[in-house]
């Protein structure tokens, strides 16, 4: 499973599979601008901007809603990425450290809702192999990855991408690009009605 439930007091976590990114093309490529562009460290703006369109492309091709760029989520998955190269390792968690939960919890996007969905994406490549394009189809060809990446109820999105040297943990003989995608839904809370009038409101809204 790569969609988890939140909610105030009871929670349901299940762990997202890993992946090592394949090499290949987005279908989508010459619908995003920069969706081919070979990243480097000064140009990850733009690519993690691509992979938000390539993304919604498919997601659209699936028929389901887009996601959205979030600044908390943002924070969670860059926070995420840059521990895994700091500390030389490959997964959701490090040992003895914030779930990710914890870490998206940190940067407050839970805070004032009344439940939620999160879930995570991890991924590298070679620096000519890591285009939004490419990332995006890697993740198609992952069923895992791709459930979590189609999800239709999610519509936030943060993404966290870094250079890292040669390391073991990665590549041991050449660099990468390091991406983490944290995904997430927000439910507000719902609005207590006192008037007759307005709770009719009130359940009519909440149907939608």
């Amino acid at each position: 499973m790569g969609r988890h439930a939140v909610a105030p007091v009871q929670l349901v976590v299940a762990t997202a599979a890993l992946a090592l990114v394949p090499v290949s093309r987005a279908a989508a490529a010459e619908d995003c601008p920069n969706a081919d562009l070979r990243p480097t460290r000064a140009n990850l703006e733009r690519v993690e901007a691509a992979l938000v369109c390539t993304l919604n492309i498919e997601r659209r091709r699936a028929g389901k809603p887009p996601v959205a760029r979030d600044r908390r989520l943002n924070r969670s998955a860059l926070r995420h990425t840059r521990d895994m190269i700091a500390h030389h390792y490959f997964a959701h968690q490090r040992r003895g450290e914030r779930t990710l939960l914890g870490r998206i919890r940190r940067t407050g996007y839970f805070r004032g809702a009344r439940s939620g969905r999160y879930s995570e994406n991890l991924g590298y490549a070679p620096p000519e192999r890591a285009s939004a394009a490419s990332m995006t189809h890697a993740f198609s060809l992952s069923e895992s990855h791709r459930a979590t990446m189609l999800y239709g109820r999610f519509r936030d999105i943060g993404i966290g991408a870094a250079f890292v040297d040669p390391d073991p943990a990665f590549y041991a003989d050449y660099p990468a690009v390091v991406y983490t995608f944290d995904f997430g839904r927000r439910y507000e809370r719902r609005r207590r009605c006192s008037t007759m009038h307005s709770r009719r409101w009130c359940r009519h809204r909440g149907s939608r």
